[in-house]
């Protein structure tokens, strides 16, 4: 695998923990981003290090079955909202 080097936007900060499962570094700060993935660059051990323990994070995290679990729960969810409610559109 390979380091992950994200900006600190919510969904990102949800999944990427800063310096421990990759690299967080401040929106709109392209500079800073760079001056991350050179870092990274020159640091094999930490990047191997931060790619080992994102691919953990992210097989624990984000399985199929997790994921499509997930999905199941989430459609089951709208459709018993939405079951009595005409679909937009239609006549």
């Amino acid at each position: 695998g390979c380091p992950v080097v994200a900006s600190d936007l919510p969904a990102i900060a949800d999944v990427i923990e800063h310096d421990k499962t990759g690299m967080l570094v401040p929106q709109g700060e392209p500079t800073a981003l760079a001056d991350q993935i050179d870092a990274l660059l020159c640091d094999e051990q930490q990047g191997d290090a931060l790619a080992t323990a994102e691919r953990g994070y992210a097989l624990a995290h984000f399985d199929w079955a997790t994921t499509a679990a997930g999905h199941g729960v989430l459609l089951r969810t709208l459709a018993s909202i939405n079951a009595h409610e005409p679909i937009h559109g239609s006549s």
